[in-house]
């Protein structure tokens, strides 16, 4: 991550404050909580008003966010390929409420749906020389006729 905080301009943050800058970038891209930030880093408005004021500040500010987003979707896709492989316990219990045991339920259309994302040519539904049936709904306007018209 490029942190280049001299380029910040003096006035929006002061060079005695570019450790908590620091730990702010670096927290972001950890994923923490702003409540958990402020403390030693920057909190949300001074973060926000650096972005909107600083170009500099906007790039670092989007890049940590950039990394964030990919560790969050990395974890994403661990707890996916968990359920759908290796599925959740799930208790069994017999008619009359005694516990027999457990099973691991897996997630067929969760394995469909991660197939597809990964390539959609292969796994995907698409086909081009099968169009989808058109229904059309036509409201032409004609009033409806009264008992006395008729």
């Amino acid at each position: 991550m490029n942190t280049d905080l001299a380029k910040i301009p003096h006035n929006l943050i002061h060079p005695k404050d570019h450790q908590r800058v620091l730990t702010t970038l670096s927290a972001v891209s950890e994923g923490k909580k702003w409540a958990d930030i402020v403390s030693t880093g920057l909190s949300l408005p001074e973060y926000a008003m650096l972005k909107r004021k600083s170009k500099e500040f906007a790039v670092m500010a989007k890049e940590a966010e950039a990394i964030r987003d990919d560790v969050r979707q990395g974890i994403r896709e661990e707890e996916a390929h968990k359920r759908a492989v290796d599925g959740e316990t799930v208790p069994v219990y017999s008619q009359s409420g005694k516990y027999c045991g457990e099973y691991q339920k897996r997630s067929d259309k969760l394995m469909e749906v991660m197939l597809r994302a990964h390539n959609p040519k292969k796994y995907g539904t698409y086909h081009a020389d099968i169009q989808p049936p058109i229904t059309l709904n036509v409201a032409i306007g004609i009033p409806r006729r009264t008992n006395d018209e008729e």
